[in-house]
């Protein structure tokens, strides 16, 4: 494997990392990596550490561990003893009778009394006894209650959030006491607690409905800035914030399928849900004040793979506001230039540069908008392929040439399929679309692959073991004659050999051995051994066994053999073993040598 092979492979890799690990501080760790394995490394740091602070997490995992009443004991268990096993593979011994107060220890409170139990009669105890009554206890109370396994947790799971509830709404009045709203100034609550607030936000919404779509709809905006001043980090949605925006989204047609560059907006804005590769939702809205003073909301935030100048951009777009009412979408410039990118503008147009002052992007305004002349790639349509990188990236570097296509529905023929499914059988891949088991995978014409495969024939064909010992030799001497050339030697003997030849009796077993110093010369040296050997003995020799080199294969050798009558015994191509009586004489002589 080349170099830029490698690279490739490594940068594929990468992107499925980031594509992966979960959006904010997890994907900053992975993003600033310079290679696959330095993106895991990274990962493995953070979640599990590194030599003894690992142990330590895993200590603390143990100790801290409380099972939930709504999922199986069983499950928690196995996980909590894995965590023990852990321990124990880093060289740090888990006393048993540990595992099993730990287990005691994990119990929820409503099991209080069984707790009590194991630790009175337990005196030593051991954690697979432990784990026994516990799981005995558990079906006892399935049983008695009279319902599956299913009800039983899902009823148990509620009980908490109840009781969690009665407690906050005992201790309300002490803490909102002390909180002062700072939309209608009243205290006892706070702005995500005011009614006045919410139901201004409804009529909001209500009204906003009601305008014609070819209606004027500015967005302005106030509050906390989402980009953090002069930092280059990404901007982190917040569910307390007011977001703000000023671009005038009249009088385009498909205007909520465009991107629109926005210089007064405090974040980027999207209104299309099906855009966003990874959406989180959040705990409370987040208020949109528009240039009518009409409100609308945000309600969650995610990253978009946008395509532009012909080439897709991985972590363009990240930590944008979703706002389900927008008429639009809006590009923050500030959120741009404090992520390192620039932007010149023109009396045609602007155009977008990256940190490096590669120009990723050109706009042409339309009337007073500039709209982004940049195409989505939707999540579902995201398939991983290989593209062709300049360079490798380096640390820091915010663009990247992504490895992604575009396309709502792969389409191929059997053969096709067949290759790309790992050289799967027929039935299996017609299965596959039949059952509607691969989104986006169509046969067209062709629907039976082909039978004479040849990475398939190659794949599933054996071979019969080779014996190390023949089951038949000669009879007499010079019945049959085994050979074989060694070399090129890496010292040049006195005489100027470089090779040697070996003829070898079956019968007799005795060896002749000859110096090289071209190939060529075998053909001399075989027809000097059949006439002397047959001479001394008063035999012919019957049959020759060698392999298909070329200085067994001349013409005139052959000719001469056919003269002689002699039978030829070529061995299968790649396979020593059946030459290994003239194999095995070539190691010995080296070893000797």
């Amino acid at each position: 494997m080349d170099l830029d092979e490698w690279l490739l492979i490594d940068e594929e890799a990468h992107a499925q990392i980031e594509f992966l690990v979960k959006d904010g501080a997890p994907l900053e760790t992975v993003v600033a990596a310079s290679s696959a394995k330095e993106a895991w490394d990274l990962l493995s740091e953070r979640y599990n550490g590194v030599g003894n602070a690992r142990v330590g997490h895993l200590m603390t995992q143990v100790y801290n561990t409380r099972f939930a009443e709504n999922e199986p004991l069983e499950t928690q268990i196995n996980s909590l003893l894995g965590c023990i096993r852990t321990i124990n593979t880093l060289g740090h011994p888990f006393d048993d009778h540990l595992g099993a107060i730990s287990l005691i220890n994990a119990l929820p409170a409503s099991l209080g009394t069984l707790k009590i139990l194991l630790t009175d009669t337990q005196a030593t105890a051991i954690t697979a006894d432990v784990k026994a009554r516990i799981l005995r206890d558990e079906q006892r109370r399935i049983i008695e209650s009279g319902s599956t396994a299913a009800a039983f947790f899902a009823k148990a799971g509620k009980k908490p959030q109840r009781r969690e509830r009665r407690e906050r709404t005992v201790d309300r009045p002490a803490i909102n006491n002390n909180k002062t709203c700072t939309h209608c100034k009243f205290s006892g609550h706070d702005i995500l607690e005011c009614r006045k607030l919410k139901r201004a936000l409804e009529d909001a919404r209500d009204s906003e409905s009601k305008l014609p779509k070819s209606s004027a709809k500015l967005a302005i905006t106030d509050g906390r800035d989402g980009d953090g001043g002069d930092s280059d980090t990404e901007t982190t949605i917040s569910s307390t914030e007011t977001a703000r925006a000023m671009v005038s989204l009249s009088d385009h047609e498909d205007i909520g399928n465009q991107w629109i560059l926005d210089s007064g907006a405090t974040c980027t804005m999207c209104s299309n849900r099906d855009w966003f590769c990874n959406f989180t939702r959040l705990p409370a809205p987040v208020t949109v004040v528009l240039a009518n003073k009409h409100q609308i909301l945000g309600t969650g935030s995610g990253n978009v793979l946008t395509k532009a100048q012909g080439k897709w951009h991985r972590a363009v777009l990240q930590n944008i506001l979703y706002v389900p009412d927008l008429h639009g979408n809006l590009l923050s410039v500030k959120q741009l230039v404090n992520r390192g990118n620039s932007i010149q503008f023109t009396k045609d147009g602007c155009k977008l540069l990256d940190p490096r002052g590669t120009v990723f992007c050109e706009v042409t305004h339309s009337g007073s908008l500039y709209p982004l002349p940049i195409r989505v790639l939707m999540p579902e349509s995201a398939r991983v392929a290989i593209t062709q990188l300049d360079r490798f990236p380096t640390e820091g570097e915010v663009f990247h040439a992504a490895l992604l296509t575009y396309d709502n529905t792969s389409k191929a023929d059997a053969q096709t399929w067949h290759r790309r499914l790992g050289h799967l059988n027929d039935d299996a891949i017609t299965r596959m679309v039949k059952r509607g088991m691969v989104h986006g995978m169509e046969i067209t014409a062709g629907s039976t692959q082909d039978p004479h495969c040849e990475p398939c024939l190659s794949g599933k064909q054996t071979r019969t073991t080779i014996l190390k010992e023949t089951a038949s030799r000669a009879d007499k001497v010079l019945g049959r004659i085994f050979s074989d050339v060694c070399g090129k030697l890496p010292t040049r003997s006195h005489d100027g050999f470089e090779y040697f030849v070996t003829f070898i009796d079956d019968k007799s077993r005795k060896v002749s051995v000859q110096g090289l110093k071209h190939k060529s010369d075998v053909a001399r040296h075989l027809q000097d051994f059949v006439s002397q050997s047959e001479t001394e003995t008063g035999y012919r020799v019957k049959i020759l066994r060698s392999d298909g080199g070329g200085e067994y294969a001349g013409n005139a050798l052959v000719q001469w053999l056919d003269d002689k009558g002699i039978k030829r015994e070529l061995t299968t191509p790649d396979t020593p073993q059946h030459n290994g009586v003239a194999e095995r004489m070539n190691r010995t002589l080296l070893d000797e040598v």
